[in-house]
């Protein structure tokens, strides 16, 4: 099962919720972001003035790039320096125990950055906030990097955090870059942690509303640009990169128009309590629905690879069982939305591991748990390999995936068997009879295909709530 910090620490979850403390999955990344905008907001009395020192840090980079006379001379590369940003190992937020580290932001990138910003500075803006709205101009940029930057950059007032509430809360720590932080024991990294309050689903700076117009007051611009990036910055948002930035440095007084609605706005920190995005629903439902409707496997011999797939098989039969018949599509839904399709993957995962440990079933599951897709593999010994893909009905690439993606695992994995898992989220069923259709004809053609499964986890009617 996925471990939390309070399992790697020896603390309570409750001891972490009532400290306010962010109790992430390690070896899971989480979808949830440092935001820039809730650092002054923040309990935490390390982090009241890391807002000030975020501004300041870039206040810093306008400096050496005004004074700097021509591209790579040393005020130049000091500020290219600046905005170079190397991993650093947080692991409450999922970071760092497999290799999932954060997105750094390393040269390539950083030569990028640096001559945007002495773009800005030729337009006329020399506002520090700019840099929180960076992901509008630069392609690379989303919210993990904006979060990864923050972190970076208030990474010692993060320290002496975990090492006060490490301290009042009794969990051994070791010194790191002057501070007493704790470590995981397994992997010897360092486990700095974050406060509840600093985190949101998405930071402000992408979080547009399609009540954000454009208001620049010059109706001759407003006719130029509006066809082109259109009327809301959420519309602008989706323009691509490249061309969005030029149209924004030919007309500067976007970029203040798009700087007066960011600093207009209020940010959100993320709701914990109803946890919307399902952030750790799937596998607090995975441990109770394990132990409510157990799954006998500890008399499957896994001498073969067929006695494997016929394990994995059997785990999936009793999903879609769980999910049809004991109301565990609601991990789905939040609120009549479905949720994200990673959080469905996550739950399966966590489902599979919980009946293989509670059967005492020694059996290698790997699975790519970063911030990339949830597909993962079933092995007992070299050969005997079964992978699984989810995907949602609703995923525009669901064709794409029955043709593409699993022959492609099965022969990079050497894999010997696969199960493709669809979950019907909308009325629509012409992607999935497409697929069926298919698998009926390969098969009739005697080749080797993915097992097709698909379970209904649309909401049920006589279900209380979502």
């Amino acid at each position: 099962m996925a471990r939390r910090v309070s399992e790697v620490l020896c603390v309570s979850e409750e001891s972490l919720d009532d400290a306010r403390i962010f109790n992430g999955f390690v070896d899971v990344d989480s979808r949830l972001y440092v935001d820039p905008r809730l650092l002054p907001t923040s309990e935490a009395p390390e982090l009241k003035k890391s807002y000030d020192g975020f501004r300041k840090y870039f206040r810093d980079i306008f400096t050496l790039l005004r004074n700097s006379e021509a591209e790579d001379d040393p005020m130049w590369r000091q500020a290219r320096k600046l905005l170079i940003f190397k991993e650093k190992p947080i692991m409450a937020l999922g970071y760092s125990i497999n290799g999932t580290e954060g997105s750094a932001i390393g040269p390539q990138l950083g030569d990028a950055l640096t001559r945007t910003a002495s773009q800005i500075i030729k337009a006329g803006i020399v506002e520090p906030t700019i840099f929180e709205l960076v992901g509008l101009l630069e392609s690379g940029i989303g919210p993990d990097r904006i979060s990864d930057m923050t972190v970076k950059i208030i990474f010692p007032d993060l320290l002496k955090y975990t090492t006060r509430v490490s301290k009042e809360m009794g969990i051994v720590t070791f010194e790191y870059e002057g501070q007493e932080i704790p470590f995981e024991p397994i992997s010897k990294k360092p486990i700095v942690l974050i406060p509840k309050d600093i985190l949101s689903a998405l930071p402000l700076s992408f979080d547009w509303d399609s009540r954000d117009f454009i208001c620049v007051y010059n109706e001759e611009l407003r006719s130029k640009v509006n066809p082109i990036i259109g009327k809301t910055w959420r519309q602008a948002s989706r323009v691509k990169k490249g061309d969005l930035k030029k149209v924004l440095f030919k007309y500067p007084e976007l970029i203040q128009d798009a700087l007066n609605i960011y600093k207009s706005k209020k940010a959100f920190k993320y709701n914990f309590e109803e946890d919307p995005s399902g952030e750790f629903a799937w596998n607090s439902l995975a441990k109770s629905y394990t132990v409510k409707y157990p799954l006998p496997l500890s008399k499957i011999r896994l001498d073969s690879p067929e006695k494997v797939y016929y394990l994995v098989e059997s785990i999936c039969e009793k999903y879609k069982v769980l999910v049809e018949d004991n109301g565990l599509w609601e991990v789905f839904w939040y609120k009549g939305k479905v949720r994200h399709e990673r959080i469905a993957q996550l739950n399966l995962f966590a489902i599979a591991d919980a009946y293989c440990e509670a059967n005492n079933i020694d059996i290698t599951r790997e699975s790519n748990s970063g911030r990339g897709p949830v597909d993962f593999k079933y092995s007992y010994g070299y050969k005997s390999r079964v992978t699984v893909e989810v995907k949602y009905s609703t995923n525009t690439k669901l064709w794409d995936g029955w043709q593409k993606q699993l022959p492609i695992y099965n022969k990079a994995e050497n894999t010997q068997y696969s199960i493709f898992l669809i979950i019907r989220t909308s009325d629509k069923f012409k992607t999935i009879e497409k697929i069926q259709a298919s698998a009926f004809e390969q098969t009739r053609q005697g080749k080797r295909i993915p097992k097709v499964f698909v379970v209904d986890g649309r909401p049920s009617s006589s279900a209380s709530h979502a």
